[in-house]
């Protein structure tokens, strides 16, 4: 098993549930955050984000914001943002293994 941290910005997880409600310019400060430190970029999303969620009565209204299509656009405009950039993206398969390779004399 092999842990990979998910990016930080000052300390606060990067996930879409904070992007969807502060907006994508906050995932993409992330990613040039995380790059200062010569750090790849992991952001993580829930499965349940792909979907629109209903309103249901005791739900805060910051899950269900910004869910299924509008999500799915907000993904597309991040990765297209970053491509034209020359950033790559990748498989959690190539990261585990670069951490496996660098922690394996420990």
């Amino acid at each position: 098993i092999v842990e990979i941290p998910i990016s930080t910005l000052g300390g606060l997880p990067v996930s879409w549930v904070w992007m969807r409600n502060a907006g994508p310019w906050l995932a993409r400060l992330a990613v040039y955050y995380n790059r200062l430190f010569n750090r790849d970029a992991v952001l993580y999303v829930h499965s349940w984000e792909f979907e629109p969620l209903p309103d249901v009565k005791g739900l805060p209204i910051f899950i269900a914001r910004r869910t299924g299509d509008e999500f799915l656009n907000m993904v597309a405009e991040f990765i297209n943002y970053f491509r034209k950039r020359g950033f790559v993206f990748d498989k959690m398969e190539r990261l585990a293994d670069g951490y496996l390779n660098h922690y394996s004399s420990l």
